[in-house]
């Protein structure tokens, strides 16, 4: 994240987040369907890791050039993702911000547990997510509902820049600015 503002690390990082929001909702109805009529539960995994892949490749595009974890960020985001969804799921079927919030303690853990930060880094990104993702799923409607897909990526912009701001902390510049010279 070098030689840009926290502003500008800020803006790129929701903006990547949202893109891949979107796209992993996208990706994630296409397949989603059918494998709900298998069985809920595979649907639901599906989605989580759909859009939870979105989710990470837009992060990990922000994250490569300085992290040396960043080549672990997505497929801990799918696994991540398919859990909390599928969790969320079994215990919230209807739609609502239980399975967001489940959805996001999933992705939110198996980010923190590739990034191995410390404790107050871990349970500001697991609260962030956690609630972040629950108000975009509350407030998306899921994705099932009239413009969810399009309501989805507009909240996931709101997220990416919560996120961001823990991403960008000053700690936390630090420790990427001191990974970047050890690897270069």
């Amino acid at each position: 994240m070098g030689g840009t503002s926290r502003v500008e690390t800020i803006i790129r990082w929701a903006i990547a987040t949202a893109l891949g929001g979107v796209a992993g909702v996208l990706g994630g109805v296409a397949l989603m369907l059918p494998l709900a009529a298998l069985h809920p539960t595979l649907g639901a995994a599906w989605m989580g890791a759909a859009m939870a892949g979105g989710l990470a490749l837009g992060q990990w595009l922000a994250l490569r050039p300085s992290s040396p974890c960043a080549s672990r960020w997505i497929p801990a985001g799918l696994l991540g993702g398919a859990a909390g969804l599928s969790v969320g799921f079994l215990l919230a079927p209807a739609q609502g911000a239980l399975q967001g919030v489940l959805f996001g303690v999933g992705l939110g853990l198996a980010q923190w547990a590739v990034h191995r930060r410390p404790a107050l880094w871990a349970s500001g990104w697991l609260l962030v997510s956690a609630l972040g993702l629950g108000l975009v799923w509350a407030q998306a409607g899921g994705i099932a509902g009239e413009g969810g897909a399009l309501r989805f990526a507009l909240w996931t912009l709101g997220y990416g820049v919560s996120t961001g701001l823990i991403v960008t902390l000053p700690g936390e510049l630090a420790l990427v600015a001191e990974a970047r010279q050890a690897s270069g």
